[in-house]
């Protein structure tokens, strides 16, 4: 997953109370642990949901549910503990455009941005509002990182026809 497991187990630690679910009398619930793995995996290998669908022997409609509700959850928890805070200050976006200039010889940067397209099933009723560029349905995810691989801001939800430039400039 791209991280050891002590690290896996401080983000269930954060996480798993959110996205643990209760027993029912028909079947136990799929474990925090188990969304957390999917998810991660998910994220971290750029493989499809339907491949995580084979690998964990899971229904697509429960990974379809899984992945953005454990996404949701890892995202409101790091916020909640200060793990991601967006630069509010001018001398917060300075010390960035400083960390670039010093690190790598680049002058006046204050971020690297980048998107990705998240493929996924497209919802019920939302039309062609999903539909991207490349034929698929997804959302956007999009970043900007300091000089040091921090993240300094996150957007993840946008539809996919929007470009990374729409996102942007919303």
């Amino acid at each position: 997953f791209r991280m050891n497991a002590t690290t896996f187990e401080m983000l269930l630690g954060f996480v798993g109370a959110d996205i643990e679910k209760q027993s029912t009398v028909m079947r136990e619930p799929i474990s925090a642990g188990e969304r957390l793995c999917m998810t991660i995996r998910y994220l971290a290998t750029g493989q499809s949901q339907q491949e995580s669908v084979q690998a964990y022997r899971r229904s697509p409609a429960s990974v379809t549910k899984i992945i953005p509700e454990t996404c949701e959850a890892i995202w409101n928890r790091l916020l909640q503990k200060g793990y991601v805070n967006t630069p509010s200050t001018v001398s917060a976006w300075k010390a960035i455009a400083h960390g670039f200039e010093t690190k790598w010889d680049f002058p006046n940067c204050v971020g690297a941005l980048d998107g990705k397209h998240i493929v996924m099933r497209a919802p019920e009723g939302q039309g062609s509002n999903r539909y991207n560029y490349k034929g698929s349905h997804s959302i956007v995810l999009m970043a900007i990182c300091d000089a040091f691989y921090r993240f300094a801001y996150v957007s993840v939800g946008d539809t996919g026809r929007r470009s990374d430039a729409g996102v942007f400039a919303k």
